[in-house]
């Protein structure tokens, strides 16, 4: 059986669990997986052949995959700013918008005439997937990444060294930093710039949210503390008014419901230069601040 044969039969088996070309791409990619081969190589081959094994695998994973698990935990692994990233359930799933944020925040982090390495700081790094970026885009750049779960630390320091970049990681829970021995090590405006993609969605989008990520994606990672859905970024911009450097830059990513409010509270917290940016679907999905 050549390559498309294969992938609509081993496809048929999800059934009406996803549209035809979803099914198509998700088929495609667990093959190229578990044979080892791109689809330039499978596509040259007159009729594939697995074996028994590499069959018991494929079926394991469309079991997985009916019970609306996500392909990327399924495979192990994401694709991130051109980078493979392991992944499991302690962490996010890499989404394209946040790659739209690192884009923005190294474009302008390039245009500073700084005479020494600049200090990156990654708040809530899940699978390390920020700060690898920046590291990767921004070699002479010092960068940091923390988080609360070691878990998720684990799996960043292993994607560090899978993308052979040097990140600084360490654990700390940041809406509780200000008892936190990990950050005193930094001393006051030890940051030139502070990014964070963190917990943001509200209580009232949980029943619009898919089985995908409801079932399998960390909630830590999905919703805040409590009823209080800005309650990361208070924090963190508390920590930026010790850590951050004056003219220093902070960048979130945002729930696209609650960009003016971010808004409003980093102006009522003396940030300056304020921009809310749409990402390429034109939803509001990142703003920036300069410290005064």
């Amino acid at each position: 059986m050549n390559l498309n044969g294969y992938i609509k039969n081993f496809g048929a088996q999800l059934g009406t669990l996803y549209d035809e070309g979803e099914t198509e791409a998700m088929m495609l990619m667990l093959i190229e997986n578990v044979l080892n081969r791109n689809r330039t190589q499978l596509s040259a081959e007159s009729h594939l052949r697995f074996s028994e094994s590499e069959l018991s695998t494929i079926h394991s994973a469309i079991a997985r995959l009916k019970n609306s698990e996500p392909l990327q935990y399924v495979l192990g692994k994401a694709w991130f700013c051109n980078m493979e990233f392991e992944v499991n359930n302690m962490v996010l799933i890499p989404r394209p918008e946040t790659e739209e944020i690192v884009e923005w925040t190294v474009n302008e982090l390039k245009k500073l005439d700084s005479i020494s390495p600049l200090n990156l700081l990654d708040i809530g790094t899940g699978s390390g997937c920020i700060a690898i970026a920046l590291k990767q885009f921004l070699p002479n750049c010092n960068v940091y990444a923390t988080d609360i779960s070691a878990g998720a630390l684990s799996v960043a320091k292993n994607n560090a060294v899978k993308n052979t970049v040097a990140v600084n990681f360490f654990e700390t829970d940041i809406l509780h930093f200000e008892n936190e021995k990990s950050v005193q090590n930094f001393g006051a405006n030890f940051f030139d710039c502070i990014i964070s993609n963190p917990p943001y969605i509200s209580s009232h989008q949980f029943k619009d949210m898919e089985k995908n990520v409801l079932n399998y994606e960390p909630e830590m990672a999905l919703f805040p503390s409590g009823n209080d859905d800005l309650i990361f970024y208070k924090a963190i911009i508390r920590f930026a008014k010790i850590f951050l450097k004056p003219k220093g830059r902070l960048f979130f990513e945002i729930n696209t419901e609650r960009g003016n409010a971010v808004k409003h509270l980093l102006s009522e917290n003396n940030f300056a230069s304020v921009i809310l940016k749409c990402d390429i679907s034109g939803n509001e999905r990142m703003i920036s601040a300069i410290k005064n």
